[in-house]
This record gives C-alpha cells, structure tokens and sequence, in this order.
C-alpha cells in the first residue's frame, strides 16, 4: 500500500471535511462495545457520502465551468472507485457482529442477573 500523508487546502471545502475525518478517527473514543458495533453498522454511510460528493461535485462543475468531456468521464471512475469503498465497510461490521455474537447476545437479550456471571480476571 503506498504512503497516505494528510493534507488540506486551505480553500477547497472537500478537502477540508475529508481532512476533518482523520482527527476524529484518530481520537475516536466510545464508552461501550455497542456503540462500536452501531458505528461500524453505519460506517457504510462514508463510501455512500463520498460517493454523492463526488457526484454532485462533478455534476456542479459541468453545469457551471467549461469541463473538458474527458475530465467528466475520470469522475465517472473516481464515482465508481468510491462506491467500491460500500461493500467492504457493510463486510466490516457484519465480521464484527459474527465475532462478538456471543457478546452482543448477552447484551441483546441478558439472562436474569446476566451481571453474576461478570468475574473478575
């Protein structure tokens, strides 16, 4: 895989938001597993948006600027390349629903003073 560096232009807003998303993966804290397995269900979402984003972005540039027909037709691969991001997230959290099934189990539906059996390692 080659090196990502983050960077951001100080004036194109895409950038920026997608900038924006590298702190709050990296200071991504969450009380409970539940949470994790609710945000990794939607995490999805991000390949969804993106997807739009650059549909709408290019779509905005052909409207309003004299686009060469050949940089429309690269958006259609960067579209395309985006919602390849969908799948493999959607995978995700159905691999972390299998993993913790036992866990998520016992929180769903908790047997009747599920807590006594919370021993201390």
């Amino acid at each position: 895989m080659s090196r990502i560096i983050a960077t951001s232009s100080a004036d194109n807003p895409l950038v920026i938001m997608s900038a924006e998303m590298i702190g709050a993966a990296s200071s991504y804290t969450v009380p409970d597993m539940m949470i994790v397995a609710e945000h990794l269900d939607a995490l999805h979402q991000v390949g969804q948006n993106l997807t739009l984003a650059y549909q709408r972005f290019g779509a905005r540039l052909q409207a309003a600027y004299p686009i060469h027909p050949a940089v429309v037709e690269h958006f259609g691969h960067l579209i395309k390349g985006s919602a390849a991001l969908i799948d493999p997230a959607q995978q995700l959290a159905a691999t972390f629903r299998q993993a913790h099934a036992d866990d998520i189990a016992r929180r769903e539906k908790p047997r009747i003073n599920e807590h006594l059996w919370n021993m201390p390692a």
